[in-house]
């Protein structure tokens, strides 16, 4: 409580990794002590809630895509693999279901696609473009974009079936809502291009994600501060700049002058750059992560002040460690997160700099 107090600039992170009762309790923690709120250490599915700010999306239930999909088109990522119950649902139903992949080679839901299209990252945007383009009946330069011949037929193809369709499918996932370039560029043009898609048929967007709870955090952080992620509460009220106040740049920046990070399964405090992780590990420092986890032991190599706890998630029986003292759990999932509350609830009410908002 004290070392986020007394901090100028500190930095919460990770909400990505918690239950939804444990990211009210991080945002309202980092209001009061006047901070920045952000959901993870990475850019993936950033640009999810971007592209949705500039574009919209249409979308339905999962009830519903899997009652009345009749194509499903997969773009730049592969469900089979990442999304296995959610792909079942949406390609085991009453009906017959053709389904599209349009992704890079190695994908396995492309293996069972009716039809696999094996794209480049580059032929991938352009693809997009085209596809827009059939649904508009505008002209494009086909030599301009570089897109091979026989794709140029098989985008066509993908068009026409999709028009002889009621309803239709287009999933997308983490490939296309990050980039360094222009974050959630492609997604922009999937949304945009699925509300054309709609002048004829009926069609809908699925994004997934795997920024475990990421979701939930930018629907807490938007409820609580206004803005979905990277929210700055330094001054007068909550503020967001976009990427401006994301963790990894204010890292790398050498800004914050105080961590707590929630390190969940992915994108580790090891996954960080050099220059961040070293900010990192020279700042006071409070560290919310798995038991026994190899990149959780800083200690030794951190001048920071670091605290550890394990069993985050709460997938398994383990201990929970808070400095010296154990906690054994072995009740059910319920207790390691109860703990968890509780250890936010005490130091929301211990680092009262000024009260959140009700």
């Amino acid at each position: 409580s004290r070392t986020l107090r007394d901090a100028k600039y500190p930095l919460l992170t990770g909400l990505q990794s918690l239950g939804i009762k444990s990211q009210q309790l991080a945002a309202n923690l980092g209001k009061c002590v006047n901070g920045i709120i952000d959901l993870g250490l990475d850019h993936a599915a950033r640009g999810s809630a971007l592209s949705l700010t500039r574009e919209g999306m249409v979308t339905a239930t999962l009830g519903e895509m899997s009652t009345r999909s009749q194509l499903v088109l997969v773009i730049g990522c592969d469900p089979k693999r990442s999304h296995p119950r959610i792909f079942d649902r949406l390609t085991q139903t009453q009906t017959d279901v053709f389904l599209v992949v349009l992704a890079a080679s190695g994908n396995e839901t492309g293996t069972v696609a009716d039809l696999y299209l094996q794209v480049s990252e580059t032929e991938l945007e352009a693809s997009l473009m085209i596809l827009e383009s059939i649904e508009r009946g505008t002209t494009f330069e086909i030599d301009r974009l570089g897109l091979r011949p026989i794709l140029m037929d098989q985008l066509r193809a993908i068009s026409e079936q999709m028009r002889s369709r009621q309803y239709v499918v287009v999933v997308t996932g983490d490939e296309i809502n990050s980039g360094d370039a222009d974050l959630g560029s492609c997604l922009d043009s999937v949304c945009s291009w699925i509300k054309v898609v709609n002048r004829n048929v009926r069609a809908v967007c699925l994004n997934l994600r795997s920024d475990e709870n990421g979701v939930g955090a930018e629907n807490v952080l938007t409820w609580t501060t206004g803005f979905p992620a990277a929210v700055d509460t330094t001054r007068n009220g909550p503020i967001s700049f976009g990427l401006e106040h994301c963790s990894i740049d204010i890292l790398e920046r050498g800004e914050s002058d105080a961590v707590l990070l929630f390190q969940g399964n992915h994108h580790t405090i090891n996954s960080l750059t050099n220059t961040a992780r070293q900010h990192l590990l020279s700042s006071p420092a409070i560290i919310v992560s798995h038991a026994g986890r190899e990149d959780s032991k800083l200690s030794a190599e951190s001048q920071s002040e670091l605290l550890e706890i394990g069993n985050l998630n709460c997938f398994d029986d383990d201990f929970l460690r808070l400095d010296d003292l154990l906690f054994s759990v072995t009740a059910d999932n319920y207790e390691a997160r109860r703990f968890l509350n509780e250890f936010l609830s005490q130091v929301l009410a211990k680092s009262g700099r000024r009260q959140p908002d009700p």
